[in-house]
């Protein structure tokens, strides 16, 4: 008999890599031609990952929040959102805040 571990979020989002462009930063700040990408390494159909993507002055104070999804993220692929253009910030952080796998949530 094979134990088979199940697989948790946990595991997954060690196999998920979210990383952004080279965007524009205006004259005055304001950020332009942001694009976030989702690299789904793991093996599961990600049906929703949730980020959290901060814009942030010249301090590195954060100045204003979005909350941005990616769905059906296949295994093995890659997802890219175009990121609405922002009239504050010199500086974007993100994270990831939530991942939904019902391949593994939905695992007996």
């Amino acid at each position: 008999v094979i134990n088979v571990k199940p697989v948790s979020l946990e595991d997954i989002s060690s196999k998920i890599a979210l990383k952004a462009n080279d965007y524009n930063v205006g004259f005055f700040g304001g950020i332009r031609n942001l694009t976030l990408t989702l690299q789904n390494n793991s093996s599961y159909m990600l049906d929703k990952v949730n980020v959290e993507l901060n814009y942030l002055n010249q301090k590195g104070k954060i100045i204003d929040t979005e909350e941005l999804s990616f769905q059906n993220v296949k295994a093995g692929d890659a997802q890219s959102l175009q990121v609405n253009k922002s009239k504050r910030g010199v500086k974007v952080k993100y994270h990831i805040t939530h991942i939904e796998c019902k391949a593994i949530t939905n695992h007996p």
